[in-house]
């Protein structure tokens, strides 16, 4: 994957306000969508899932045989958000059946129970207040802490997330090997009750891989 530079500095520190980070990457959707009349989603959706496949792949091991899996999870996933369909358990084992290439298992496995418990929490009112990318960043914190999946529970909790995203008009979360280290100081501030670096995280991944679609597709 070629590397890529945030458009705003890591080393501020996530300064900005995150309503900034918001808008920001509210622009960028804006931006693109202009760029999709003329353009077409079908070469996005592609430029994406190979965006994709190479960032989880590398990420967490996954060998090139399996790249078919997440894309299937991704466009299931995607399926979902475009029919403005709710984050479900049944979706949440989907996803990760079809990442590890095993059967949806029903049979109040603990990724059953784990997934309902976590599925209920994001109906909350307080939840569906926040913006895109911070329930984004809510539903990734809670699946990664949760652990409902021997295998792939990461990935599996990074396109839950993006389900959120999706129905938003903004593409999945993507977070390149570039933002490692910042994901690893998010996941550590957010065992300290302080999600704010995950939202950050979250809009800064989303403005740098809006940044780099339309630079490729305006080419």
């Amino acid at each position: 994957m070629r590397p890529r530079t945030l458009p705003i500095a890591e080393s501020s520190g996530f300064a900005r306000p995150i309503r900034e980070w918001i808008n920001l990457a509210e622009a960028k959707k804006a931006e693109l969508e202009i760029l999709l009349q003329r353009k077409g989603v079908a070469e996005a959706r592609g430029w994406i899932e190979r965006e994709f496949v190479d960032a989880a792949g590398t990420q967490i091991g996954i060998d090139s045989k399996e790249d078919a899996g997440l894309v299937d999870a991704l466009r299931e996933a995607r399926r979902r958000a475009d029919e403005r369909q709710k984050l479900t358990p049944d979706l949440l084992l989907q996803i990760n059946a079809l990442i590890s290439g095993n059967e949806t298992q029903w049979n109040n496995s603990r990724a059953e129970i784990a997934s309902r418990l976590a599925c209920d929490w994001f109906e909350a009112d307080s939840f569906n207040e926040l913006h895109a990318l911070e329930q984004a960043a809510t539903v990734y914190l809670r699946l990664c802490e949760i652990q409902a999946f021997e295998r792939f529970n990461q990935v599996t909790s990074l396109l839950a997330a993006s389900v959120f995203t999706m129905r938003a008009g903004f593409p999945p979360i993507i977070i390149p090997s570039s933002m490692e280290a910042a994901q690893r100081a998010a996941f550590s501030e957010a065992a300290r009750m302080n999600t704010r670096p995950m939202v950050e995280l979250m809009a800064s991944a989303m403005i740098l891989l809006l940044t780099s679609l339309i630079r490729d597709m305006e080419r």
